[in-house]
């Protein structure tokens, strides 16, 4: 059976320690309904940068409307980039990560209507080129069927013996090597990685480890050639690690608004569709008197999650200010 290459060298060690100490700590902080704006705006976070890392320009903003089903104008690619990757997103949490066929399904919806080979393997010669110069070569495509089954067989094999936080990031740097479908490698090897973390916890779920990648891509691309000369992951295995202990870090600094989901839907409920109000009407329409409470207990977490928008943002304070609803009931998904 064909085994990875790597090495778990001290400072392997000592990423993992401190991810782990700092995972506790953010399990406590996420799980729980108050905390689904977190659970949320990690998610689009981490569908907007996958997207970006492959060039795709659109905004978080933009990505956030999509996801929120609100007409967005923009390259038709692009957006459909972002739509395949939230589905395929919402559904990759619910496929077991150790069989091959469940690969191809991520792939599948991921590239739905982006190449004809979605969900299949190459068949085609595919390299990295910097101009005219071929700077890496795939393995021939003949050999990617057998290559796949190997690297599955391996990872089968030591999921009960390594950490996820070793065996995930190996996966991805061998994965990547592979290279195995024409387009979509990328998207799909860095949303593998989080369902296999999430075997270490399942707050990788919700933790955009992509922002991270997005936010250092050159080091990210460095990495994975440094490995390929070397002929082993350690260098790439290292990085995984140093980005994950950021996305931590970074993650447990942010601050978050509690999240109450009954006083969003009657917000919700009590705001015509596109239709612009008033903070005193809709004061008037939940039947509460405190400017105050309007913000913080209900206007503050549904612009924050997209659901309503200020008609003037750059004056978002201003007396004449109004808001209005600009996704539809059926899109509000809590």
């Amino acid at each position: 059976m064909y085994t990875p290459p790597f090495k778990i060298t001290k400072s392997t060690d000592k990423l993992i320690d401190q991810i782990d100490n700092l995972i506790k700590t953010y399990e406590f902080s996420t799980f729980g309904d108050k905390k689904v704006l977190l659970r949320i705006n990690n998610r689009i976070k981490s569908i907007n940068s996958t997207c970006a890392i492959e060039a795709n320009s659109l905004s978080l903003a933009e990505t956030r409307d999509i996801i929120n089903g609100i007409p967005v104008i923009g390259n038709k690619r692009e957006i459909l980039e972002i739509k395949n990757a939230n589905k395929a997103y919402q559904m990759a949490e619910k496929l077991d990560p150790f069989l091959e066929n469940n690969l191809l399904k991520i792939h599948k919806v991921l590239m739905d209507n982006l190449t004809d080979r979605n969900g299949k393997y190459r068949l085609s010669f595919e390299g990295v080129f910097a101009g005219e110069k071929c700077i890496f070569m795939a393995p021939p495509a003949d050999q990617v069927p057998r290559l796949m089954k190997d690297l599955f067989s391996w990872l089968n094999s030591v999921k009960n013996r390594l950490s996820p936080l070793i065996y995930a990031c190996v996966f991805h740097y061998e994965f990547v090597f592979i290279h195995p479908f024409t387009d979509g490698n990328g998207r799909t090897a860095r949303l593998r990685n989080t369902l296999l973390l999430a075997n270490y916890s399942p707050s990788f779920l919700y933790l955009p480890i992509e922002n991270q990648i997005k936010l250092h891509q050159v080091e990210y691309y460095r990495a994975i050639n440094s490995s390929n000369i070397k002929g082993e992951s350690t260098v790439f295995l290292n990085f995984m690690l140093k980005m994950i202990l950021n996305t931590l870090e970074t993650t447990l600094n942010e601050k978050s608004k509690d999240f109450n989901k009954k006083s969003l839907l009657r917000l919700m409920k009590v705001m015509p569709y596109n239709k612009e109000m008033s903070a005193k009407e809709i004061k008037q329409a939940l039947g509460i008197t405190s400017l105050y409470g309007l913000k913080n207990g209900y206007l503050d977490q549904a612009i924050e999650l997209g659901y309503v928008k200020p008609v003037y943002p750059d004056k978002i304070t201003s007396p004449n200010q109004k808001y209005k609803r600009v996704v539809t009931l059926e899109n509000i998904k809590i």
